[in-house]
């Protein structure tokens, strides 16, 4: 299988990658972190890393700051914000929607209570966070 993922990296060139953040709480997540990067690592190539955060310490880290949170905007943990390079990325109408809908494919989700507020906060937000990652 990793020898597959590496064989499509090689083929696709990928300039800017997306993966889930190294640190993340959730095992899966980080389990594909580290699948991708040993690929990106054997495929001799070294595209741009960008990183995304949802789960943190065991909780659901995406909720809206006190004061801003008529604004719907998403920041990175207070205790890590300063640690690397964050960027926010801010979405058009279309692009919302487009990551709207591809949310409310995640049908098993969205049924877990638990989730049902951490899905909600990804379909309202505003923008994207990621923290790029440099090195590998």
């Amino acid at each position: 299988m990793l020898g597959s993922l590496r064989q499509i990296i090689k083929k696709f060139r990928p300039t800017k990658v997306f993966l889930p953040h190294r640190r993340e709480s959730n095992s899966d997540h980080r389990a594909t972190f580290l699948f991708v990067e040993k690929a990106l690592s054997l495929s001799g190539l070294r595209p741009q890393i960008f990183q995304y955060l949802i789960h943190f310490r065991w909780r659901f880290w995406r909720v809206y700051p006190g004061k801003l949170k008529e604004e719907k905007i998403v920041y990175p943990p207070k205790f890590i914000v300063f640690e690397k390079n964050w960027y926010s990325f801010w979405l058009s109408r279309e692009e919302a929607e487009k990551k709207r809908k591809a949310l409310l494919e995640y049908k098993s989700q969205i049924k877990t209570p638990t989730l049902k507020t951490l899905f909600k906060n990804f379909l309202e937000a505003r923008n994207e966070i990621f923290e790029k990652l440099t090195s590998f």
